[in-house]
């Protein structure tokens, strides 16, 4: 971004009839065209997992806590990550999860994983050696091509200034696993 845009955090926040929903998500402001298109696409993707529970009345506490932020600030790309972290009863672990929206500045469209990633093998051994290196010996079992090829949350894919991340779905514990790739490495895709 070379300044022809601001982002501000806007926050929701909804507690009754055992919802307790906090979600943070970035609005753009100075964006010269598609500011409104943008906006919505970034709410939308905060306001996901709220939306989809909805605000009636539920028999045990559910907690759901939503924090966004931009991880690339580019002049025609935006790359929005959101930690989410959901408790479904007070005796449930919490479960975290990572959603994303990557827009098109120029157009206000939200880019799906199949927009910005050719998927074929080669790709799946990119991140499996990618992987082996940043698991934990843990984790090692889970850095292979096929088990990244079922287990990756296509909505998860995330830009920074150097890489571009993905998130795993499944973690035994409610961690959250991912993997990064540098562009060098993800350009071929």
């Amino acid at each position: 971004n070379n300044g022809s845009y601001q982002l501000k955090p806007q926050d929701y926040s909804y507690e009754s009839e055992n919802n307790d929903f906090s979600v943070s998500y970035p609005q753009l402001s100075g964006l010269a065209s598609n500011q409104d298109k943008v906006n919505t696409a970034v709410k939308t993707a905060g306001m996901k997992t709220v939306t989809s529970l909805g605000t009636g009345a539920k028999k045990e506490k559910l907690k759901v806590k939503t924090s966004g932020e931009a991880t690339y600030e580019g002049k025609e790309f935006l790359s929005v990550g959101f930690n989410e972290y959901v408790k479904q009863n007070p005796k449930a672990k919490k479960v975290h999860t990572l959603r994303t929206v990557n827009i098109n500045l120029k157009t206000g469209a939200a880019a799906s994983f199949s927009d910005l990633i050719k998927e074929n093998d080669a790709f799946y051994a990119a991140l499996a050696k990618a992987a082996k290196a940043q698991f934990s010996s843990k984790n090692d079992a889970k850095a292979t091509a096929a088990f990244l090829k079922s287990n990756l949350d296509k909505g998860s894919m995330y830009f920074t200034d150097s890489k571009v991340g993905f998130a795993l779905r499944g973690s035994d514990d409610g961690k959250l696993l991912r993997v990064t790739l540098g562009f060098d490495e993800v350009k071929p895709f």
